[in-house]
């Protein structure tokens, strides 16, 4: 497993393991699932904020139907790998911690993880964009939906993110992951003094 450098130890610690936390959501075959369970989607469904300090990207390697190996970072480490970039027999990597926002899954943290490219393209083009316009400041809140990909002979999915709303990123404080604290510069010793009588004995007036 390769990984790119982290300045917080436990963020290392939870690249080299598994990075699901609470419930798994994915996308197989069109169906959105929350760990083994079909989830409703569209503007009556499923609802989530996307914590997006917590994306990561990168690549992987299937064998047997597990991963083999791995190579992730955070988007706010470095921009994902160009297609050149993957290996022949790796896959591309996307994944993002989550809230549900609906009634039926509200305050439920869940983690959004595929290593489609499908998925990649998508969450770039729905969310990454509009993230942007919005100063890379509030959460986007979206529902999820999915369509066939159009001329795509393998009839693949493609994910949809629809944002509906923004959330401010302290209400979800303690989700995200804390920044490098930044070690104040050594402070400057203050200046010495010369003193007027360093070497100067009065007993010597006496003696002269």
């Amino acid at each position: 497993m390769t990984l790119h450098p982290s300045n917080n130890p436990w963020e290392a610690a939870l690249l080299q393991g598994n990075i699901i936390q609470g419930r798994h959501l994915k996308l197989a075959k069109g169906v959105w699932y929350l760990d083994d369970e079909a989830v409703t989607i569209g503007p009556n469904g499923l609802k989530i904020t996307m914590l997006m300090s917590t994306a990561l990207t990168g690549k992987l390697r299937w064998e047997g139907g597990v991963v083999a190996d791995q190579d992730l970072w955070r988007y706010t480490t470095a921009p994902p790998p160009e297609k050149h970039a993957i290996p022949e027999g790796w896959d591309p990597f996307t994944g993002f911690l989550a809230i549900g926002q609906d009634d039926a899954h509200l305050g439920q943290l869940m983690t959004a993880t595929s290593s489609a490219w499908n998925f990649r393209n998508a969450f770039k083009r729905d969310v990454i964009s509009s993230y942007h316009l919005h100063g890379c400041g509030p959460l986007p809140i979206v529902t999820l939906g999915s369509r066939l990909k159009k001329n795509d002979p393998n009839g693949n999915f493609e994910p949809i993110f629809a944002p509906v709303d923004w959330a401010d990123p302290s209400d979800f404080a303690g989700f995200l992951p804390e920044e490098p604290k930044q070690l104040a510069p050594p402070e400057e010793p203050p200046p010495i003094e010369a003193d007027p009588n360093a070497g100067f004995d009065p007993d010597d007036l006496d003696r002269l």
